[in-house]
This record gives structure tokens, sequence and C-alpha cells, in this order.
């Protein structure tokens, strides 16, 4: 699993879930290494339930910054300090952690007590990951060191938790994060880090404005986000310390805008349709014929213009291009005019796969959008150079940040084929095959 910060969906947004610089954070997990946590979990390869707690605990770790604090702590018969230092180190001594516990003997929690007192600092977390199979606890000293050190306790469990463990939840009010399966600890461990490093969700009034609209409003349902570099604020908080809640930014060849509030207001529809605005082109100019062809050693581009059978002449017009082949992305090739309403361009043969924007520059300052370029054997391996991990046959995640690629699908794709070729064109070549496939059966029973 994927920290939360390297998601596709995250990597493409002008607004972050988390600050550009986390605030270290102190976590202690503890971990029920008693005998029942030896058992092996179905589909997870040979690992134990005491080896699933420790990889989650490693998986939560890689969202905390380089000098956050860890405590890990295993507990049987008795407590053992396992691990304590930054998350680098963490990962380092994973493997000989595993190596090093074998699980065993009661579940007495019990036992930790005393070492959780000497290394969990005030306000810290505080996470016990446990199969449910607690006999007895000291529920007064857990709720006495929980109340002292103002942790903030989360008890990762399957449901149907001992009458013991069912009390302590009650008198500390700790957070309790259900799942059968261990193989969901991961996911329960890495959202109850997640829920206190990133923006949470506010239901607070708050104003909002959108200053370049001259539009304003209020708003109870809003999550705390972070410009990042390079982003255009659209709108943002009428509060003393003003926060972003919508932005825009350019991802590729195209553009992506991120929303993090709701309103119910005219004025927060017509925000709406500002950002949609933003991030979609107009259509594509169907006075311009664009065609990509590869030769030799280079790929040629080429334009016809026309306009009620007039040829439009004396045009700039500018190919940008973004490629895995070339770097950084994108690159413009100018187009010459090389004949009446004709206009050509060579891109270098190096260049294996690219996908490219035709505008015309209308003046200085102001460019045009055209078309979207590509070649009919436009490989999947483009997608990863402008993407990151989204699967290039997620058409509709492709064509978000890139453009007007809804309207120019690739040629590869099964839509895409049938978007260019109609009905009729289609019925043709299928009747032609099978006349042809007729002859050849014909053919071949005269011959026997």
């Amino acid at each position: 699993m994927q920290p939360a910060l390297q998601w596709p969906l995250e990597r493409v947004s002008p607004l972050a879930s988390a600050p550009p610089r986390p605030p270290p954070l102190s976590i202690t997990f503890l971990l029920d290494a008693s005998g029942s946590m030896a058992s092996h979990v179905a589909s997870s390869g040979g690992a134990s339930r005491f080896g699933l707690a420790l990889h989650s605990a490693a998986i939560a770790a890689q969202l905390l910054s380089h000098n956050s604090n860890i405590n890990v702590l295993a507990f049987s018969g008795r407590a053992q300090l396992l691990f304590r230092g930054h998350p680098a180190a963490f990962h380092a001594a994973l493997a000989q952690l595993q190596q090093r516990v074998r699980p065993t003997g009661p579940t007495n929690p019990d036992t930790a007590l005393s070492a959780i007192r000497r290394v969990a600092r005030v306000g810290s977390m505080f996470i016990l990951i446990t199969d449910g199979q607690i006999p007895k606890l000291n529920v007064s000293a857990w709720t006495q060191l929980i109340d002292n050190h103002h942790l903030r306790f989360t008890v990762i469990a399957p449901p149907g938790e001992s009458p013991a463990l069912r009390s302590l939840l009650a008198q500390t009010h700790a957070q309790h994060l259900a799942a059968v399966n261990p193989m969901a600890w991961s996911v329960l461990l890495h959202r109850a880090v997640a829920q206190v490093l990133f923006g949470q969700v506010h239901h607070a009034i708050i104003p909002w404005s959108a200053p370049q609209l001259n539009l304003s409003g209020q708003t109870n349902l809003w999550t705390q986000t972070w410009l990042k570099a390079g982003a255009q604020q659209i709108a943002l908080s009428q509060t003393p310390k003003a926060m972003p809640l919508a932005a825009v930014w350019r991802v590729g060849l195209g553009k992506v805008a991120a929303l993090c509030f709701q309103g119910e207001t005219s004025d927060f529809s017509s925000l709406l349709e500002a950002l949609i605005q933003r991030v979609v082109p107009s259509p594509a100019d169907n006075r311009f014929n664009v065609t990509a062809r590869r030769d030799v050693d280079h790929w040629s581009v080429e334009v016809n213009a026309m306009a009620n059978g007039r040829f439009l002449n004396r045009r700039h017009l500018t190919l940008r291009i973004i490629s895995p082949d070339i770097a950084p992305p994108p690159h413009s090739f100018q187009l010459n005019q090389v004949a009446p309403g004709q206009y050509n361009c060579k891109l270098p043969r190096s260049i294996e796969s690219f996908v490219a924007v035709l505008s015309e520059d209308t003046n200085a300052h102001s460019r045009r959008f055209i078309s979207v370029v590509s070649p009919p054997e436009l490989p999947a391996r483009i997608w990863p150079a402008t993407l990151g991990d989204i699967p290039p046959r997620k058409l509709h995640a492709q064509v978000l940040p890139i453009g007007s690629l809804a309207t120019h699908l690739p040629y590869w794709h099964p839509t895409g084929l049938a978007h260019r070729l109609s009905l009729a064109p289609m019925l043709w070549i299928l009747a032609a095959l099978l006349g042809l496939l007729s002859l050849a059966w014909t053919g071949f029973r005269r011959h026997l």
C-alpha cells in the first residue's frame, strides 16, 4: 500500500492533504505478541498475525516526517521494548524485529504499563493492536496513564471484544477500529495516523470568498488543505488564518481543479462553473485537420486548415508535446506553412510516443486551443510519465488532467476505434470479410 502523499490523486491535486513539512509526531505502538498472534493468516503469504501487526505499523510510519519518534513494544506474559527511534531506522530494523519476536504465552497488556510510562510522550499517539483475546485488564491504571499523559488512544481489534477491553474503551473514550481479518489492520492503522496528520473535515461555519470572481458565501462543511507551489488559488476562507478552499494548476498538457468545501448558494454554483471552465478546454476546432505519422527518421505532423472552402493562411500554430522520451516536458514546436492551408512540423525520431496540444498563437499573450494530437500507435507507457501510477486503461483517469482527450480517444482504445469508424464503413468491412471467407471455403471444398 502506498502512503497517501504518494497516491496519484494526491499528486495531481493542486491542494495537498498535508502540510509541506508535516510536524513531527510521536507514536507508541503496543503489539500483542501472545500465543494466539502466532497463527498464520489466510491469503497473507504465510505471515502471522504478529507479523501483520508489525508490518502495519511500518506502513503507518511512512506517513511520518523524518524527525518523528516511534516506540514499538510487544507484550505477552512480559513486555519488551522492540524499537525506539526515527521512521527510517524503524524500516531498516523491520526484518530483524520480525526474526526477534516469537509470539507465545498469555495475553497480558498490563505488563507494558511501566514501559509505556517511560517512553510515551505527553500528547502523543498510543495505538494498541491485538486480536482481542484479552482476559483481564487493569482498567483504572490504563485510564490514569492515558489521562495523565493526554494520549490519543486508538485500539485496533476485531469486533466483539472481551469485556475487559470493552470497559477500557468506554473509560478512555478510545477510538476503536474493528476488523475481523488481520489483513485489514494496515488500512485501519494508516487511517488512524492520517487522521492526525492530514486535514480534517470540519463543520464550523466559516465565510469564504473568490476575489477574482467576485463571489462569496458561507460553508459549514470543509476540509483543511494546503496550497501547493505553482498552484493558483481561486477561493479561500475569510478567517484570521486564510486557508485555500479551491485551486487550479497545470498537470501535463492540461489542468486540474480541486475544491475542498461545500455550499448551496448561487455563488457556490458560479464558483463550480468557473472551475470547470478553467480546466476543460474548448472543443476541437474542426477547421483544422491534423494527422501524425511516423516516417523513416522523424515524426511528421501535418495540418490542413480550411473554412468555408477557403484556405486559412499565415496562422501561427504551435505544437506543445509531452513525452517520456524528452524531459522536462512539455516542449514546443512551431509548424511551418508549406502550401496554401497546409502546415508541417517534424519531430525527432528519438521520440517514441507522445501526446501533444495544437494551438494557435493569436497574439503575444494569448493562445487558442485547436486540438489534441496523438499518433495511432500511442503505447500505454506515455501515461506513467504524465499521471504517475494511474493505469492507462482507466480512460477517465487519463482524460481529466491531460485535456480534451474525451473527444480524441487514443486509437488503441476500443472506444477510440469505434469513435472514428462510422457504422456504415464498419458494416462494409464486415461484409467484405465474410465474402472472402465464403470464397475461401468454396475453393477449399472444390479442391477436396
